[in-house]
Order: C-alpha cells, then structure tokens, then sequence
C-alpha cells in the first residue's frame, strides 16, 4: 500500500526570455534617446525580486540574443576582443541554462562558437548536426536542482532541457553555413518534432524528473509537414513535455486563441516581457509528479534603467554605439517617415529599392552571363518599421532633413540580410505581389468602422513593395488570395490590378531579376522563392549596401535626396470609415496631414498607443 505520509509539495517557477536581439536596455538608438519598457536590464529588478521570494527559480533564454540592436550589430569587433554587452548582463543575471535562435548564425559561425566560450552557462541546441549525425553543440542538460520543499527539507530534482530552432536557419544563412563547410564539418538542422521525439526518451532514461522544451520557433496555420519552421502547437502533443518556452514570433502567449494541456510561454521580443512557467510539484516515493502548471507574462516596466549597476557594465559599449551611430555619411534633403508605409509609397522603402537595384546592377555585372544581363531587373522591400507586430507604437522610421547618418541607414534596414537575386516569371512576380497584400482585410464598400491592417494574423516585415519600372494597384475590396503564412486560400479573388512594366502588360511567362533578402530568396514561402530560383547573393549586408549607395549619391549629386516614384496604390472603393493604425507622435501627425490630405486624425488612440486616422478616399 502507497505511504502517502510521504507525499511533500514544492512550488518551481521557470523564468524565460526571448528574441532579446541585444536590446540590453532601452535606449533607442535611431532616435538617440530613452523610449519605452523594453531592454533586458530593466527585467533585472523583477527577476532578483521573485528569486528572492522563490528560491526555486530557474532563469532560461530561447535565443535571439545576439544580433537586431545597434549595440548588438554595430560592436562585432569590440565583442571578439572583450565581451558582446548582452553576454555579459546575460552572465551576470546568472542564467542558468540558454539555447541559440535562427539569428545567432548571422555574423558567422566562428563568431558565434566565440561568444558561446565566453558564456557562462549552458548554451543547448539539439536539432544541428554534423556530417556524421552528431549534435554540433551539447543537445540538452539535466540540470540537478536543489528544492526547496514546503516542509523545510531539500530534495533533488532533475530538470532537463532542450533546444532546438527552426530547420530554415541553413537556408536564411546559406553563405554562413556553406563558408563554414568549407573549413568543417557541414552542418544540417533536422526537423524539431522528430528530435524531440527521439532525444526526449533519452533524456527520461537518464533520470529527468521535469522537461523543458526552448523551442526557438512559433505558432502557425500551416499544417505539419518536415522541417516546419514554427511548430509550437505540434511540439505540444509530444510526449513527456511538461512546459514550452516559444519565440522566434515575437508574439505573446499565453492568448485567448490557443489551449494546451501544459503550459506555454512566448514573452515577445526586446525584453518586453517576462514569462513564468509556474509548476506546482508533489515529492512522494522519491518520484516527482507535476500537480499543476500554469504559463505568465509580466510586463517591463522599469524606464530608468541607466541607474542600474549593471548598465555600468556594459556603458563603454553604449557610448561607443552612439558615436558609431551619430557619424555623418552626407547631406540630406529628405523627410523619411514610414507612418504612411502600409497605404502609400514613401521614401523609405524607395531608398532601400534603389540601393538594391544599383548595387544588383553591379552583381549581374560580375556574373557576366547574357542570360541574366538582358532580363529587367526589380527590386522588393518589406516595410519593416511600422509598428511591429501591433506591440511597438513608437516603432517607425524618422529621419529628419539635415545631415544624414549611419544611426539613420539601421533605422530604414535593421537586419544585416544578405542581397539576393533571384529568377521569377510574371506569373510569379503577381502572386508574390498577392501574397505581400494579404496584410489587408477585406474591406467592404459602406459607412460602418472597419479596420484595414490584419495585424493579428499577418506582419509587416512580410509586406513587400516591388520597384524598378513596376506598377500596380491593390484592391482591398477583393479576398486576400493568401493568407498570413503565404498558403492560398481564395484562388478566385485577386487583388493585384494594372501590373505593367514600363507600362506595358507583362505576361505570365516573361522573365525578371529580383532583388531581395536572403530571408525570403531561400525561403520558398513567397511565390517564386526558393533555393534554386538563387542567381547569386551579396558579400555585403544590405545596411552596407546602403550605406554605399549613399555615398554614391552625395558624392554624385552633392547630396542625398529620394522622391517616392508612387508606382503602387491602394483601392478602397467607397467605403468612408477605413480605421489604419500608425504612429503616435506629434512629428508623424504633421507628416501626415502634409503628405496625405485623404487620410485625417481621429484624435484618439487605442490600448497599445496606436493613433487611430481615418481613411476617406476610393483610391489611396
């Protein structure tokens, strides 16, 4: 007969960051000053707190730590000779266990193998192997944990975690794996399901108690198929996982849209957030079992991060960040703001086309091969800064007139992408263009409210313009063709209308050169993407390429000027009362009653700070 006098409780509480992208405060870079709740420092105070009132407590991170910030981005260097400023706050909080996102990879693997020997903790990564099927990093840990029971006495438990990212990464980062291979071992990344199905059992015979799963990776609408990028919901029915930790979506969870029988956390981006996975454990013959579990976020709140000791730590690589990002590059004569990005052409995605386009010129040229040099070359650009996933009010490019600088080239392209050119057809430039513009809900011709940006299902970063001698038109008014994931659900509507190259009807078998990111070239999620559709791919990051390019144009014209072509508009028929959610400042405002007299200020705004304007025109 069981002795249930021996049943004994403990409470366990898993902290977990992810997709910090080295925002170690929040200090705004591009805008030179203090901006909102984010950055990893103020989550400092929060996560001593509830270790002191928690002695079990476990701290872990998901990946994407390294790269998206300035201070991340700009300090390569300094990081290889003294130590990368998110590392070393990461250290010092004493984490206890971190796994690698798709990010990581993106300054080199020889980068990264140096910034994983100077962090002292656990870095675990099980889906990447070698040539011969074995893990490139250490897969998982058991780590043995001292609790803390309700009766006062210690007890041992075993708490193994794993990670994995999604199998993309070798595509997203062809050039760094492929460089890597020539010097090593190839590396491959394996499908998340089947290594969790196959390492956890491992992990369960060597005596874990508990399984955390960092799972670099999202939700989707996709059904499941090998080597899916995000797999959240389908990692869930996987045996003997008791908790998830998610990201790679930038997203929060829990919502009110998805259940589980065990607990998931996605704690946003940027140190935004916290999550908790809280866990309430019975110890009874000598066995832990998990009573109940449950998942939390908790919001950053901490502004006044600069007078914390650990922002001393990193303040040397802050103050370089600014002189690095304040230095001039030439004259400008241009107003840049993508409040307006999402409904009409502007100047920031127009800089970023030309550059592409002119430097794209350059790569055809070195290839030399008629049978690319002959074909029209265009150049897509996603509106990356306008507003995040409907979390980030004040994420919006602003360059003002004056002198132009390199803090202003990170804030009209944030990621250090590689340029790709690729090979479409007609055909496929159309329905690449159908896939960009399912951002939009379907709007209907009357007078009721109704809002135009689908942000819940659909990102902005996923919204191309195509510029180069291409112009087109969107009608809202029809069905998306496709939905958020680039899967085709309506093959009956259409919202492209009037695509012409240089004004002429382009037919569905004429052939073009794209210029893109190496994100969406390998991708093969836009129509017409893919690996074997890549022609050649860029030894610079499209921010240097920029940066060429604008010194090109003041050393060409004595300054830099950029006048949107307008090649694309929005169709919205007679519907009176379009809701689009934009930027909140005052500088946007009077941008935007300058530039755009059909769209007016409602005076109000909405939960996340999102200033609410109304559209009032049939064609936008």
């Amino acid at each position: 007969m069981r002795n249930v006098l021996n049943k004994q409780h403990a409470q366990l509480k898993i902290l977990a960051t992810t997709d910090l992208h080295a925002h170690v405060t929040n200090y705004d870079y591009y805008r030179d000053e203090v901006l909102a709740d984010f950055g990893l420092i103020g989550l400092a105070d929060v996560i001593q707190d509830i270790r002191k009132n928690y002695p079990n407590t476990l701290l872990v991170d998901n990946g994407d730590f390294l790269q998206g910030n300035p201070i991340g981005n700009y300090l390569r260097d300094y990081s290889l000779e003294k130590m990368h400023p998110i590392v070393r706050i990461m250290n010092e909080l004493k984490y206890d266990v971190g796994t690698l996102g798709n990010h990581e990879f993106d300054f080199g693997i020889e980068f990264l193998e140096k910034m994983i020997g100077d962090i002292q903790y656990p870095i675990i990564n099980a889906n990447i192997v070698d040539d011969h099927s074995q893990p490139w990093i250490q897969p998982y840990v058991i780590l043995e944990k001292e609790i803390l029971l309700d009766s006062g006495k210690q007890q041992i438990l075993k708490i193994g975690v794993i990670g994995a990212l999604p199998p993309q990464v070798t595509m997203w980062n062809h050039k760094v794996f492929a460089d890597y291979a020539k010097d090593h071992s190839e590396l491959y990344v394996e499908d998340i399901i089947e290594t969790m199905t196959s390492t956890i059992p491992k992990m369960k015979a060597e005596g874990a108690d508990l399984i955390i799963v960092l799972a670099h990776s999202g939700f989707s609408t996709r059904p499941y198929e090998l080597g899916a990028e995000n797999v959240i919901q389908f990692l869930a029915e996987v045996e003997d996982i008791d908790a998830i930790v998610a990201g790679h979506a930038h997203s929060t969870f829990p919502d009110d849209e998805h259940h589980f029988d065990l607990p998931i956390v996605m704690a946003g981006s940027f140190g935004q957030y916290l999550g908790i996975l809280d866990f309430e454990l019975e110890y009874c013959d000598q066995k832990w079992r998990v009573i109940e579990s449950s998942a939390l976020l908790i919001e950053n709140q901490q502004r006044d991060q600069f007078q914390s000791p650990l922002f001393q730590l990193i303040k040397p690589a802050h103050e370089l960040t600014k002189d690095r990002m304040n230095a001039p590059i030439g004259g400008n004569e241009t107003l840049f703001s993508s409040a307006l990005s999402l409904i009409q052409d502007d100047a920031c995605t127009q800089l970023v086309a030309d550059a592409q386009l002119w430097y794209g010129q350059q790569l055809l040229q070195e290839l030399n091969q008629s049978e690319y040099l002959n074909l029209p070359l265009l150049s897509a650009v996603p509106a990356f800064k306008v507003g995040g996933r409907k979390n980030a009010p004040y994420d919006f490019t602003w360059i003002e007139k004056g002198v132009f600088t390199f803090k202003n080239v990170a804030d009209l392209y944030p990621f250090n992408n590689q340029l790709a050119l690729i090979k479409v057809t007609g055909k496929e430039l159309k329905e690449w263009l159908e896939c960009a513009n399912s951002i939009y809900y379907q709007i209907e011709e009357n007078d009721e409210e109704q809002y135009l940006i689908n942000w819940h299902s659909h990102r902005g970063y996923n919204r191309d313009v195509i510029k180069g001698g291409l112009k087109y038109q969107v009608d809202a008014r029809n069905p998306r063709r496709y939905n958020g994931d680039c899967i085709l659900v309506n093959s009956e509507s259409e919202r492209i209308h009037h695509l012409t190259y240089q004004d002429q009807t382009i037919a569905d078998d004429a052939e073009f050169i794209l210029a893109t990111n190496q994100y969406r070239a390998y991708s093969g999620k836009f129509p017409g993407s893919g690996e074997d559709k890549v022609i050649t791919l860029s030894a610079d990051e499209i921010p240097a390429i920029i940066e060429l390019y604008l010194q090109h144009m003041a050393q060409e014209y004595g300054v830099i000027k950029v006048v949107a072509e307008n090649n694309w508009s929005l169709a919205l028929g007679k519907a009176n009362n379009v809701i689009y959610e934009t930027s909140p400042t005052q500088k946007d405002l009077a941008y935007i009653v300058e530039n755009n007299t059909k769209v007016t200020f409602s005076g109000l705004y909405d939960a996340q700070k999102f200033a609410l304007y109304k559209i009032r025109s049939s064609i936008l």
